[in-house]
């Protein structure tokens, strides 16, 4: 199928939480070092690293896996702090699916269509995206619903964490990319295991 998506912001990290029509568009995160791990055998794993912008000491390390069979690609963030003080970040993944039909899946809500922006309490750990393509994308977090919200205009959707990284220690969020063809965005998410 075409690929319709537009963009994905995966992870981001702000000192604040994000909010506003442009609450979408944090960079801070860069990568400087982009490793294959591995290439061969039954999985494939590429690693992207490098320093979060605004932030003394802290680190971003995504690690993609994908294996042979699976409908989703596992991809873990770990942010390290080699600071001497702990450090309360926002942090979560926005993306956009922009084609014709556009909308927000948001679990407990629906699907909800381009508008004013607004935060929803998921109610299964997820978020997500569709269009008339049809086509399906979502993050299957492997935490609880009620460890971040979702803030969305439906044009664009995004997760807010709110997070303790501990100096000289780490925080890791752990999720599920799926890309999945149908039509029913709320069934196909829901039935993706958060583990």
């Amino acid at each position: 199928m075409a690929d319709q998506f537009d963009w994905i912001n995966l992870p981001y990290v702000s000192a604040t939480q994000p909010a506003g029509g442009s609450a979408w568009d944090s960079r801070s995160v860069t990568a400087t070092d982009v490793r294959i791990v591995q290439a061969t055998g039954d999985k494939a794993v590429v690693r992207v690293s490098g320093p979060v912008k605004g932030f003394t000491g802290l680190t971003a390390t995504t690690t993609y896996t994908l294996k042979p069979g699976d409908s989703f690609a596992t991809v873990a963030t770990e942010l390290s702090n080699s600071g001497s003080a702990p450090l309360s970040v926002w942090t979560g993944d926005a993306m956009d699916h922009d084609a014709a039909g556009q909308a927000s899946v948001i679990p407990g809500t629906g699907i909800v269509p381009p508008g004013a922006t607004a935060a929803y309490a998921p109610t299964k750990p997820y978020i997500g995206m569709t269009g008339t393509d049809p086509q399906v994308f979502g993050l299957v977090y492997g935490t609880s619903a009620s460890a971040f919200d979702v803030y969305a205009a439906g044009n664009w959707v995004m997760s807010r964490f709110n997070v303790d990284v501990p100096a000289g220690g780490s925080y890791t969020l752990t999720r599920k990319l799926v890309v999945a063809p149908g039509t029913d965005a709320v069934g196909i998410l829901d039935g993706v295991p958060a583990s």
